[in-house]
């Protein structure tokens, strides 16, 4: 039975459920950073931001998934209100 708990204990521990939160000896403090200089990310993430194409929230189709949404929640909320009264 000590057995079963002790592994029980090691397989959802946090080092084995998530790696993030946890440090080794064995992984390097930078391996995530990004090496390059804050000048070169901010050119990189302009030159993006001027290729993106524009927002399509104002298109027909956007308008119908609004309408459905505006319609439809409130419906399955009520729905479920009525079921739940019994009548």
């Amino acid at each position: 039975m000590p057995a079963l708990l002790s592994w029980l204990r090691r397989l959802y521990s946090l080092d084995t459920l998530d790696t993030r939160f946890t440090s080794t000896a064995t992984t390097p403090a930078n391996a995530a950073a990004d090496s390059r200089p804050p000048s070169a990310k901010d050119a990189r993430a302009n030159a993006i931001a001027q290729n993106a194409p524009a927002p399509l929230w104002r298109t027909p189709e956007f308008f119908v998934y609004y309408l459905f949404f505006i319609t439809l929640v409130p419906l399955m909320f009520k729905t479920v209100v009525d079921a739940s009264k019994g009548e």
